[in-house]
């Protein structure tokens, strides 16, 4: 497991208490009255509102991947960090963070790409439609 998608999950996903919030989401709201700017305030919501998913490498172009979110079939033009530009048709486990217009053209792969070997495309997608109704 690599650091950055330990410290996303324990930043922005492990919720915790009654109302079930994370670090995130308690940096948002005091961010304000701490004064976190309002660039700095973007990229936090941004990352509290990106998630793991498992998506389709459709292509590569100049220094961007173009990933395919396989349930929803989102496409997203991507920056990688990471340093790796993969092969069309593999599958990545990444959390992409969504472009911010006043920041970025583009979408950033922020974890390192994990590819996913095995099962293939199907049947991921067989697990993921019998599963996700059960999880809400």
């Amino acid at each position: 497991m690599t650091h950055s998608y330990f410290s996303t999950w324990a930043f922005f996903d492990a919720a915790f208490g009654r109302d079930q919030e994370t670090i995130g989401s308690c940096v948002l709201d005091l961010g304000p009255d701490l004064g976190i700017s309002a660039e700095d305030m973007a990229v936090i919501r941004s990352m509290q509102q990106s998630r793991m998913g498992i998506y389709e490498h459709q292509g590569i172009k100049g220094e961007f991947v173009q990933l395919q979110e396989l349930v929803t079939a989102q496409t997203y033009t991507c920056r990688v960090p990471a340093g790796y530009l993969g092969q069309p048709g593999e599958l990545w486990f990444v959390r992409i963070l969504p472009a911010l217009p006043e920041l970025t053209g583009e979408a950033l792969v922020f974890t390192t790409p994990y590819v996913l070997a095995a099962p293939g495309k199907e049947q991921w997608l067989d697990f993921l439609y019998r599963t996700m109704p059960q999880t809400g």
